[in-house]
């Protein structure tokens, strides 16, 4: 049997952990598609857009993951020998926060951890959209958002990231 002392301090240090945890968080599942964008055949430019507010999160909170994608209207991804996107930049408030290449790049950041985001923000993408084929075509570029809004208890403990952008040329537009 265990001591009354020993139970004592067994409960004051579960007690403990159960404060320093972070709370759970309600992680909200957010989906966007900016387009349509109309590419043609052998289409290769450079073009830059500005994300309008129905596309980006309506609250403020943090941005734990943000995983990018190109698609067709009805969702189906294009093989990248036939329409890709071979580089878009998400730049906020003028840095350049998230990125995507051929490789469809995924930014998820630790738990504890996330972008912190304000519906005031301007966001901006660059992009570039390659058509390989000889036909017009319509896509989209979407992205899922991983978000946590500041009203849920769990954006309290929340640290912030800032994007370190590395590039040996200097940042460009480009």
């Amino acid at each position: 049997p265990m001591s009354r002392t020993r139970l004592l301090a067994l409960l004051a240090g579960l007690a403990l952990v159960a404060l320093a945890a972070p709370a759970s968080a309600e992680v909200q599942h957010l989906h966007y598609k900016f387009g349509p964008i109309h590419v043609y055949p052998g289409q290769n430019t450079n073009l830059y857009a500005s994300v309008p507010a129905n596309l980006k999160p309506s609250v403020p909170g943090y941005i734990t993951s943000f995983k990018p994608n190109l698609t067709y209207e009805d969702g189906t991804i294009p093989s990248v020998e036939v329409v890709h996107l071979p580089h878009g930049v998400w730049v906020v408030n003028n840095e350049p926060r998230y990125a995507v290449g051929e490789e469809k790049t995924i930014v998820k950041v630790p738990d504890g951890y996330g972008f912190k985001y304000t519906p005031k923000e301007h966001w901006l993408i660059n992009y570039m959209i390659h058509n390989l084929t000889q036909q017009p075509d319509t896509v989209y570029i979407t992205y899922d958002i991983d978000f946590i809004p500041d009203t849920d208890p769990a954006a309290a403990s929340i640290t912030p990231v800032h994007t370190q952008w590395i590039d040996i040329a200097g940042f460009s537009a480009y």
